[in-house]
């Protein structure tokens, strides 16, 4: 003849402050994970914003050099030409 056992498998209590601390867990988790990568965007953002500044400088630089020059080379041209002649 063969008996059956019964198997008894312990069961963990529910407790609500367990389910209430893993939901915080989670919640914190994301929010850190959030901040984390906004961090990194704004820091891209500010570097790309310096990047842009900086070309701006280096254009300005540039543009003020070659009207520079042209200023110069109109001067040279208007040294070269010559002396009107006045009416008396």
């Amino acid at each position: 003849m063969v008996t059956a056992t019964a198997v008894t498998v312990p069961v963990a209590p529910v407790s609500i402050w367990a389910d209430i601390k893993a939901t915080l867990r989670s919640i914190f988790g994301a929010v850190v994970a959030t901040a984390r990568t906004t961090e990194k965007a704004v820091n891209l953002v500010e570097n790309e914003v310096d990047n842009l500044n900086e070309m701006q400088e280096i254009r300005l630089d540039m543009t003020k050099a070659e009207r520079a020059q042209q200023k110069v080379q109109i001067n040279a041209m208007l040294n070269k030409r010559p002396a009107r002649k006045r009416k008396v």
